[in-house]
């Protein structure tokens, strides 16, 4: 990947307790928590949340993180 990185990184995590389910699943997703950390790309930076899931998944943004 191109661009520099900063050894600087701070993130607030948090045990989950909301529920996800995958689109028109009946079965939530088994989510070990979350944390929210400042992403940056040049000279725009926004907070974004992020929930790591148990087992195997392809990551994704969601709606409010892609628009901003």
């Amino acid at each position: 990947m191109g661009g520099s990185q900063s050894q600087d990184i701070k993130c607030e995590s948090e045990k989950g307790t909301q529920k996800l389910f995958l689109y028109s699943s009946a079965e939530p997703l088994s989510t070990l928590g979350r944390f929210l950390a400042t992403v940056q790309l040049d000279d725009q930076a926004v907070e974004a949340e992020f929930v790591v899931i148990s087992g195997k998944g392809r990551p994704l943004v969601g709606w409010k993180t892609a628009v901003n």
